[in-house]
């Protein structure tokens, strides 16, 4: 039996496709990138697969940032409706949204005539533009993620979409595949709320918060816009310093949005391979230590938020290994990777070759290609890639 993965090309952002071979074939799609990362290079894949009678077992939306939901925008409005998909059928849906908070009521919202039409305005913002490749998306009513789930009545979190998808949870897929949650936690999904109201608050809305789908497009809208942690130059050229080392710049990411991230382990008959979104690495610590193996390797690993030190600890490196580690960034953007990141993973001893699996060529995959490890264990730079990885077993 094999296990696939495919990184797509998402520029700074992510999407990955899990395809294990079993009796029936058990898929799973982890965001989407961009749009021209869908219509490029996603839908072709989907639409053969559809052609073979397969479909997406599950669909993961790990949070709201542009770089990781604009293709799966794209894939819904051209998917359509759940029962009668126009590229590929999709069994079940696992993201976190504005309905899926912790609310203190379950009633319905309520607002004054100032407070409509200041979330109006909010929302004719629309989705963040990064460039003129996704100009075509809509700021109108509709063409929010939440939104098009709803329309589509798509199965979202084995239910209607208003329980939310956290951890502790295990989910099972065909083929005894298994999904099991590791983050975000309750806590983490409150504190997202909490991070929100305060925004909202201040920007002069005063009536009751509650369900309504105009919060759902004015929460995906302002968490979508979210700047990240800025980089300064004097920063950045600190970090390609080939000398520092992770233990010299980590810091904890601080993005509220990026903790609510879903992250999760895979488990095939013949593979296990973590997959941690743009989680808080002292989360995936946490999480890890809660009745995971350890004791061996990972088959597979996907770096998270893009291979920033904010996300990968020393600590997390000392308790998580695999012979295969994914990157998925252009570079154009926040810099990322880190080398002191792919130093500190390729540095320790192990009894296996690792490799390194970059979907561009970047500087710090160009320096990693001239890299000796400091313990000697042999390691392998792969950059452009964009064909399957299988894992056999």
């Amino acid at each position: 039996m094999t296990t696939s993965i495919t990184m797509f090309p998402a520029r700074n952002g992510d999407a990955l496709l899990l395809t294990y071979d079993g009796a029936p074939q058990c898929s799973v799609l982890i965001d989407g990138g961009y749009k021209d990362t869908f219509d490029n290079h996603i839908c072709p894949v989907l639409q053969a697969m559809a052609g073979r009678g397969a479909c997406l077992d599950a669909l993961v939306v790990t949070h709201i940032d542009a770089d990781h939901i604009t293709g799966i925008l794209r894939l819904l409005e051209l998917n359509g409706p759940f029962r009668s998909s126009n590229i590929i059928p999709i069994r079940l849906v696992l993201h976190n949204s504005f309905r899926n908070l912790p609310l203190d009521s379950d009633a319905e919202a309520s607002f004054s005539k100032p407070d409509l039409e200041l979330l109006h305005e909010i929302r004719s913002h629309g989705h963040r533009r990064p460039n003129e490749v996704d100009s075509e998306i809509s700021a109108s009513q509709g063409s929010t993620l939440a939104s098009l789930l709803r329309a589509g009545d798509y199965n979202w979190n084995n239910g209607d979409g208003h329980e939310s998808i956290s951890s502790p949870n295990v989910i099972a897929l065909p083929s005894n595949v298994t999904l099991t949650l590791l983050g975000p936690t309750i806590t983490r999904l409150t504190a997202l709320r909490d991070w929100w109201m305060a925004k909202i608050r201040r920007l002069g809305v005063a009536g009751m918060i509650g369900q309504m789908p105009l919060l759902e497009d004015v929460f995906e809208f302002m968490c979508e816009n979210e700047p990240g942690i800025a980089r300064l130059d004097k920063e950045l050229a600190s970090h390609a310093n080939s000398t520092t080392v992770l233990q010299d710049i980590y810091e904890p990411d601080e993005s509220v949005t990026n903790s609510s991230s879903i992250s999760l382990l895979c488990e095939t008959p013949n593979s296990r391979i973590l997959l941690p979104g743009d989680c808080w690495a002292e989360d995936l610590e946490s999480a890890l230590s809660s009745g995971i193996d350890l004791a061996k390797p990972f088959d597979a690993i996907k770096i998270s938020h893009h291979g920033s030190f904010h996300n990968t600890s020393p600590r997390l490196l000392r308790i998580i290994d695999s012979p295969r580690f994914f990157i998925s960034t252009d570079g154009r953007k926040h810099g990322h990777p880190d080398i002191q990141v792919l130093k500190e993973i390729v540095d320790r001893p192990a009894e296996f070759e690792r490799h390194l699996y970059f979907n561009y060529r970047t500087s710090a995959s160009r320096f990693m290609a001239s890299y000796s490890s400091k313990s000697g264990t042999p390691f392998i730079v792969h950059e452009e890639v964009d064909m399957p990885v299988l894992i056999s077993g």
